[in-house]
């Protein structure tokens, strides 16, 4: 059911604040087009986010990401890499046995 909001619901100017205007989109581009700081993607091309540590898979499916990775030392993240990639594994491994089973 749509309603219109009442006068307390409006922004200062009348209008609904949960309809943005398009004075309030920002600009997405970067100013200088040619800045070599800003990474570019052709299509198919990959990009490696390693700094921000790997992706840990849960047992239901969701993911989170180890919040302390900048403070880790190198080889305490080495260590982390490689138990997370094992653990990963078995836990993709687990989701595609359910999910064939619950296909069945």
């Amino acid at each position: 059911m749509n309603r219109k909001p009442n006068s307390a619901e409006l922004n200062h100017n009348g209008s609904d604040p949960k309809v943005p205007e398009h004075s309030e989109v920002p600009l997405l581009l970067p100013s200088d087009l040619n800045d070599t700081s800003i990474p570019s993607l052709k299509m198919g091309e990959k990009l490696k986010l390693d700094h921000l540590g790997p992706i840990i898979i849960n047992p239901d499916g969701t993911t989170h990401q180890i919040e302390n990775w900048d403070t880790m030392t190198e080889k305490e993240r080495g260590v982390a890499w490689r138990r997370i990639s094992k653990q990963n594994q078995v836990r993709i491994d687990t989701l595609n046995k359910q999910q064939i089973s619950e296909d069945l």
